[in-house]
């Protein structure tokens, strides 16, 4: 099928759409536009027939080009020529892929004696399988191919199958036989075979693969690549979810139910927690799902890989010297070893977040011995001690495909010595939050072009504390998708304190062709109304690229701003190049400090000083306070005056007594009392509401 500008590919028993979705991903690395494909798929069951449609719009695949039909494939003929897949002339598409049901019964009656589809002969009544053999080969261009799985027996089986199967060979249709293992395909230990036809070939000759051949291939094959860690993964959700869709993809490759599991468990998800009850209910959560996909599994022989902290390895001697049983030699090599064994003897404290500083020589040395004390029939007790400690360094030392976490929210203020001084030397730019911190340590993980996804705060997407995170992890990767969550994210936690958002970012240079997917869902008032608002795409942002928020000043993630207001910032020079912003006091207790002007002895009040040392001189005590107030188009609200004697005095005072320090609440008093003009040149105090704009102080 390669170099057609357009091609259509046909499923006449769809089931879940996993065929057609396989075969468009692979025919699509040879097109220059991927929407120049069309699937046509056609399924009996309804519950199965709802499943392809959703697959395939969930890998993308746009709507439009997708034609689907709950019906009989050999009762009524379809599709046909028309844009809705219906009308009276056939359809003709450039390859036609099925898996039919093997050996069902239908309805070879005389009315399909005049059916075209059926020209080479119909198939018993009780065997269907080349009944759908034909309906597939009719439906494919002269230039066209088609593949089906069909039982063995097709091969040998005579009367009307050996008539048809005469007809196949005599019009030169069969173009490759390939013998499959009887447990390859989930569900079924009937041994079956791929047989591949054409409508015009240019030879006559047939390729046959034998099943012995295929199964060495697919034994020796890696068929899934990709490892997932959870670097904090608690008791293990993540880790079950991710199994459920590794399962599925492994359905879908046709592995056998075993092997699909002890593959996940080996070598596509690895989980890690500080603690050991939480590794034990994660192994105890995997353990269950793959007992429900295979009951044998109880024997337990494959584990996953769920990591705990491991407890502090003692050796009597020097660590240089164990290092030496364990089969590791070199200074540089040996001395790197000793400084990871030191690390994790804070491994309680810090978790997943340790940073160790091996060279690709060290963790080579590491693995391949680790490899081999796991192969040996003997271990010493002293290299078994040491073997979860190993386990841990190479687990967070690997490059991972992807990484998925929940992370533990703590702020800088609670947490301990240890941790604190670990964060400030080893990831300042996270040290608000340990969240903010796994943000940075998720990335550090990622293979090229690997992806990581989080469920953090909402803070880092708009407060300035985080803005270094913003710059470093969210601009200059690529955010693929956004979905701010805001509060009542988890049923379990209520109340507007925990606001949440979720994002999948991929390690790769950011660019402005990099379009994001945001999702506004924070007016959902629980996960269930999250979830809608979701899938319905309600609120729903496309057009922003990370890169687009780096011209707001303080670089918030504000998906939702126009066009019109994104260019505004990106075209005018910013308010603090042209005047100083200021906040006002807070005055701590308004009631003690402030008061309307005529509640108080217009003796001891001053409105018409020009200045801060007017005002001291004058020995008065209330002076104009500016708090802001209702709407005013153009001036007013100049209602209060606060006490103000003695330069703030007792102002200043209260502060310290509450806070230590007056100025965390009483800020920039040197621009106190400066002269405005409205209409006529006075001088106010203001507060933190009232903002004012100094363009004489640049």
């Amino acid at each position: 099928l390669q170099g057609r500008e357009e091609i259509q590919i046909y499923d006449p028993t769809s089931g879940s759409g996993s065929l057609l979705i396989n075969i468009g991903k692979s025919v699509a690395k040879f097109m220059r536009d991927r929407g120049k494909i069309k699937y046509y798929a056609q399924e009996l069951k309804e519950n199965t027939y709802n499943l392809t449609r959703m697959n395939l719009v969930m890998r993308g695949i746009d709507a439009a080009n997708i034609a689907t039909r709950n019906a009989d494939t050999l009762e009524e003929d379809w599709p046909m020529a028309d844009e809705s897949g219906s009308g009276l002339n056939p359809l003709y598409v450039d390859a036609v892929v099925s898996n039919p049901p093997y050996s069902q019964n239908w309805t070879p009656d005389d009315a399909k004696k005049s059916d075209p589809r059926y020209s080479f002969g119909l198939a018993p009544k009780s065997k269907a399988d080349y009944a759908f053999l034909l309906h597939d080969l009719y439906h494919i261009k002269p230039d066209g191919i088609m593949t089906i799985v069909l039982p063995h027996g097709v091969l040998f089986r005579g009367d009307e199958e050996g008539e048809i199967r005469k007809n196949l060979i005599e019009h030169n249709n069969i173009d490759a036989v390939i013998g499959l293992p009887p447990d390859i395909f989930f569900g079924t230990g009937i041994p079956t075979l791929v047989m591949v036809l054409k409508k015009q070939r240019s030879d006559d000759g047939v390729f046959f693969t034998p099943k012995s051949l295929v199964k060495m291939i697919v034994n020796i094959l890696e068929p899934k690549s990709g490892i997932l860690l959870d670097p904090a993964c608690g008791s293990g959700h993540i880790l079950v979810e991710a199994f459920d869709l590794l399962f599925s993809m492994y359905q879908e490759e046709a592995y056998p139910t075993r092997k699909a599991i002890e593959q996940i468990f080996t070598r596509n998800i690895i989980g890690i927690d500080l603690d050991t009850r939480a590794k034990q209910l994660a192994t105890f959560a995997l353990l269950m799902k793959a007992c429900m996909k295979d009951r044998s599994f109880l024997d337990c022989k494959v584990m996953p890989r769920v990591l705990d902290m491991p407890e502090p390895f003692e050796y009597p001697g020097l660590l240089k010297e164990f290092f030496a049983h364990f089969g590791i030699s070199g200074e540089s090599i040996v001395n790197e070893c000793v400084e990871a064994f030191e690390l994790l003897k804070q491994a309680d404290n810090l978790g997943s977040i340790m940073k160790f500083n091996l060279s690709p020589a060290t963790r080579v040395a590491l693995e391949r011995r680790a490899a081999e004390w796991e192969a040996a029939e003997f271990v010493p007790q002293l290299i078994k001690d040491a073997m979860p400690s190993i386990k841990l360094i190479l687990a967070l030392t690997d490059k991972y495909t992807a990484v998925c976490a929940n992370p533990p929210y703590m702020g800088a203020k609670n947490m301990n010595d240890g941790l604190k001084d670990y964060v400030l030397n080893n990831y300042y730019k996270g040290r608000g939050d340990l969240f903010a911190v796994f943000m940075y340590r998720a990335a550090s993980f990622l293979k090229e072009k690997g992806k990581f996804s989080m469920i953090t705060m909402q803070s880092c997407m708009f407060l300035p504390s985080f803005e270094e995170i913003r710059t470093d992890l969210i601009y200059k990767l690529v955010v693929d998708s956004l979905l701010h969550l805001g509060s009542r994210t988890f049923d379990e936690i209520g109340g507007e304190v925990v606001q949440n958002s979720c994002f999948t970012i991929t390690n790769s240079i950011a660019s402005k062709s990099d379009k994001a997917i945001y999702y506004r869902l924070v007016e959902g008032q629980n996960c269930q109304q999250k979830e809608l608002l979701f899938l319905n795409k309600t609120e729903c942002y496309e057009k922003c690229t990370s890169i687009d928020f780096l011209g707001i000043p303080g670089k918030p993630m504000a998906y939702w701003i126009s066009d019109r207001l994104l260019s505004i910032f990106s075209s005018s020079q910013s308010l603090v190049n042209v005047c100083k912003p200021s906040q006002g006091m807070a005055t701590s207790d308004n009631n003690r400090f402030l008061r309307l002007w005529f509640e108080v002895n217009i003796i001891s009040t001053n409105f018409g000083c020009q200045n801060a040392e007017e005002a001291l001189l004058s020995k008065k005590k209330w002076f104009p306070y500016n708090k802001g107030g209702g709407r005013r188009k153009w001036y007013g609200n100049q209602e209060l005056v606060i006490n103000w004697e003695d330069d703030g005095k007792e102002v200043i005072a209260y502060a310290k007594q509450l806070y230590g320090s007056p100025t965390r609440s009483i800020k920039n008093i040197p621009y106190y009392a400066v002269s405005v003009s409205n209409p006529k040149p006075q001088s106010f105090y203001f507060n933190l509401k009232a903002k004012l704009y100094f363009l004489s102080y640049l």
